[in-house]
């Protein structure tokens, strides 16, 4: 079985090698297609996705010779291979950053199952490129917005989108908000008639906090 898989893996790989000739050499185009993804969906009668990602990792591994080969060696799957382009694309803009990058997760890849190389990406990156990621993680911090603005019953409209950090402050603060809330109304109301016959008071401590 573990054989047949590779075998498997191994015919993709070469699959995806006669993908990039074909872009390459603009087959599509002379076939009278409107590019390869579409000749792949018409051909071989797959989702316009499916056909665009096969393209995508076809020229991928056009520049990554040793993924490439690994591939069509079956020592790595497709999952493999689609992970270290990934990583590869993240660094691609650094000097040697194509060959550092395919080298080590190649290697992690072939030992390793494909979650774990996915995991390796976001490391990766963050050693070989920590500028341009705190660069990326200030532009989302600006493009964070929260907007809190009054209705016109008197309740209260919060949208918004924020970064996983200001998210996770303003999650809080509304948990201990609502848990307050909820030991106050208790406290003033221990016996009230107005309980449901689950006990829920008028707020309870699991609230949803919406688009934040």
């Amino acid at each position: 079985m573990e054989q047949a898989y590779r075998e498997a893996c191994a015919g993709y790989g070469t699959f995806l090698g006669l993908v990039a000739e074909a872009d390459e050499e603009q087959d599509a185009l002379l076939l009278g297609h409107g590019g390869t993804a579409s000749l792949l969906r018409d051909r071989l009668r797959v989702t316009g996705t499916t056909a665009a990602g096969m393209v995508r990792d076809a020229r991928g591994l056009r520049r990554c010779p040793d993924t490439r080969d690994a591939l069509a060696a079956g020592q790595i799957s497709p999952q493999h291979a689609s992970q270290i382009l990934t990583g590869i694309k993240a660094v691609a803009h650094l000097p040697q950053g194509v060959q550092q990058a395919e080298e080590v997760l190649l290697a992690l890849a072939i030992d390793q199952d494909p979650g774990a190389v996915r995991s390796a990406v976001t490391g990766l990156r963050q050693i070989m490129d920590p500028l341009g990621v705190e660069q990326e993680h200030q532009a989302k911090r600006q493009r964070s917005a929260c907007y809190l603005s009054p209705t016109l019953d008197g309740m209260w409209d919060l949208a918004g989108t924020l970064d996983p950090e200001s998210g996770a402050i303003l999650a809080t603060a509304l948990d201990a908000l609502s848990t307050n809330h909820l030991h106050t109304t208790t406290d003033n109301h221990p016996q009230s008639d107005d309980r449901g016959s689950d006990g829920e008071s008028g707020c309870c401590g699991e609230q949803d906090h919406g688009p934040v």
